[in-house]
């Protein structure tokens, strides 16, 4: 009998429980079954979009979907490059804190839960479109988890039909869509094809590149250095090895390695690549800039509008909330860089957010200071469905749905290599740990914004935001559950430019 009671009670509670909740979702219009398409361009900088504000009419199909869209204007990734931006956005963690640093070395612990397990413990069809063999969206690393398909998305971007495939194949269930392209990363790759002259130019630049990458190689097989471990690989491949270039042996040699040998192979091209991407930037600013043009260009239309014209096609707009935003940004040479990496330069760190909900809306514009962390407990709260313990960046909604909403940040903070930044609206700090008397600070409200590093001027400033960074720090839980080394071939001098750099 006193079990029976206390089952009854039990029962009168969760009922009690499950009304309360019903009521609260009735009054706040959650939880609904809303499909999400989560679009993420990696490189693009907002200043390159119509709707930031470009008038060279790059985005058309970005341009008009933002129009009755929340445009969030001051948002900034947590790393300068793409293994942990993009980790961060679908963890809603920092760096620090979900572990996700080096290729080929770190992964994301099981104790930290990704967007797309989120969204397929609630029933939801989930699916990840990227470059599978890329090694900054590595899904072993923890990118293709809780995503039940699993698609590559070229970086030429001429599979995009498969994504419009995917969602009319799954229009009459609830899903969860995520798609990283490479098409803006891959830039160069994208010169105008009006322009041969200024195509050769890179092309050349790509071919010298290559040919020396096989002389490198040539040079560490010779000499028994990694990654030629194995001495038979050389012994059994001599015509690989014989001295004369062509383009398709330095594929052939990769494809002898093993996986952790093959790791070294990419760091000696991949170091060339970025010395060039340096280089030819400073020589050609504009190629690099009409090139960059030419990708945003082409991916507005070969993507965007795909995936916009099924939705529409499909009838699934009055249900679906699509987000388009990026990992991190590029720089051409503002200051006096290219590229990206561990840059905390806004040239590097801004980046768009559109969030466009279902049915028709009136278009808004949010300067609030916001973060890549943000995404997903915003994305969670717009579909009803609980933001876990873990996630440290904050939801947006109320600035969405709330003229009087406070700020849901006064600061904003990324990291990379032994450096941290904090931002505020009117002030930027880097702390550089590894180099003593290397901080910076930037006023941000001043015309010289951050061409001039006013530290000394403004000790109390550095002194105020120092300790907000070690506060920072210190309240952040780590996810990491143990260290993953490097292999045991590669050299110290490596190991210690991937750490600073990011970069293979």
């Amino acid at each position: 009998m006193r079990k029976m009671f206390l089952l009854s009670v039990l029962l009168i509670l969760l009922s009690a429980a499950a009304v309360l909740f019903t009521k609260r979702a009735d009054k706040e219009g959650t939880p609904k079954k809303y499909n999400v398409i989560l679009i993420i361009i990696d490189n693009l900088r907002p200043d390159y979009l119509g709707c930031y504000g470009n008038h060279e009419k790059l985005s058309p199909n970005i341009d008009k979907f933002a129009r009755d869209a929340f445009i969030f204007e001051n948002v900034f990734s947590q790393a300068g490059y793409t293994l942990p931006s993009v980790m961060s956005i679908m963890t809603s963690l920092y760096p620090v804190s979900h572990g996700v640093l080096d290729v080929y070395k770190d992964k994301l612990s099981p104790r930290a839960c990704t967007m797309a397990e989120v969204f397929e413990s609630y029933g939801y069809k989930t699916a990840w479109f990227s470059v599978l063999d890329e090694p900054h969206l590595d899904i072993r690393a923890g990118f293709g988890r809780g995503f039940q398909d699993l698609k590559n998305l070229r970086a030429s971007l001429d599979n995009s039909g498969d994504i419009a495939d995917w969602i009319e194949e799954n229009k009459n269930s609830n899903f969860f869509l995520a798609l990283d392209a490479r098409s803006v990363h891959d830039y160069h790759n994208f010169f105008n094809e009006d322009n041969p002259g200024s195509k050769n130019k890179f092309m050349a630049g790509i071919e010298e590149l290559e040919r020396r990458y096989y002389y490198r190689l040539l040079k560490a097989a010779r000499e028994g250095k990694p990654p030629f471990n194995d001495p038979e690989i050389i012994s059994k491949n001599k015509e690989l090895f014989d001295g004369t270039y062509k383009e398709e042996k330095n594929v052939a040699i990769l494809d002898l390695l093993k996986p952790e040998d093959r790791y070294k192979a990419v760091l000696i091209r991949n170091s060339l690549y970025v010395f060039f991407v340096k280089d030819f930037g400073s020589k050609y600013k504009d190629l690099c800039v009409e090139s960059y043009d030419a990708a945003v260009r082409y991916t507005d239309k070969k993507l965007i509008g795909v995936i916009l014209d099924k939705v529409k096609q499909q009838g699934l707009g009055n249900r679906t909330i699509i987000v388009i935003t990026a990992g991190h940004g590029e720089a051409f040479g503002e200051h006096n860089f290219y590229g990206h990496g561990v840059v905390f330069f806004d040239e590097n760190l801004h980046v768009p957010l559109i969030i466009k909900m279902p049915q028709a809306q009136n278009g808004k514009m949010i300067a609030a200071l916001t973060q890549g962390i943000d995404i997903m407990p915003t994305i969670l709260e717009l579909c009803g469905i609980p933001v876990p313990h873990q996630a440290q960046g904050r939801s947006l909604v109320s600035l969405m749905f709330d003229e009087n909403a406070p700020p849901v940040n006064e600061y904003v903070f990324a990291e990379g290599g032994k450096k941290k930044m904090i931002r505020s609206r009117e002030w930027k700090f880097i702390k550089d740990y590894g180099n003593k008397g290397r901080d910076r600070l930037y006023n941000l409200l001043s015309a010289s914004g951050e061409k001039y590093n006013v530290s000394r001027k403004n000790k109390n400033v550095v002194s105020r935001l120092e300790l907000k960074i070690k506060g920072w720090q210190k309240s952040l839980p780590s996810y990491r559950d143990q260290e993953y080394f490097f292999p045991p071939e590669i050299d110290r001098e490596t190991r210690e430019k991937i750490r600073k750099t990011g970069y293979w």
